[in-house]
C-alpha cells in the first residue's frame, strides 16, 4: 500500500467519502423527483408506473445512503475500538436527515 496506509484505511476514507457526498446530492435529488412524479400523479399529469417508479427509486437511494452511513459509522466505531478511546465529536448532523 502507498505510504503503508492499510486496507481498512483505505475502506474507511472510501465510507466518509460515500456518505458525505450521497447526502449532499443524490437523497435531495431523489426527494425532489419523487416528489414532482407525486405532484404530477395526483393531478393525473403522470402514469401509477411513473409513480410507483419514482418511489421506487427514491426507496433505493435511501437504502444506499443508509448504508453509506452504517459503514461510515462502523469505520468510526473501528477506529475508536483500536485506540481504545473515543475519537471525538461525530460531524454527521447533515447525512442523518433520512426519514
Amino acid at each position: 500500500m502507498p505510504g503503508g496506509t492499510s486496507p481498512r484505511r483505505w475502506s474507511t476514507s472510501g465510507s466518509v467519502r460515500t456518505t458525505r457526498s450521497g447526502s449532499a446530492s443524490y437523497l435531495p435529488k431523489a426527494t425532489q423527483a419523487r416528489d414532482t412524479v407525486d405532484y404530477a400523479y395526483r393531478r393525473e399529469g403522470a402514469s401509477l408506473l411513473d409513480f410507483l417508479d419514482a418511489q421506487r427509486s427514491y426507496r433505493e437511494t435511501a437504502l444506499a445512503h443508509l448504508q453509506a452511513l452504517a459503514g461510515y459509522l462502523s469505520a468510526i466505531y473501528q477506529l475508536e475500538a483500536g485506540y481504545w478511546q473515543p475519537i471525538g465529536k461525530l460531524a454527521c448532523e447533515p447525512c442523518c436527515s433520512v426519514r
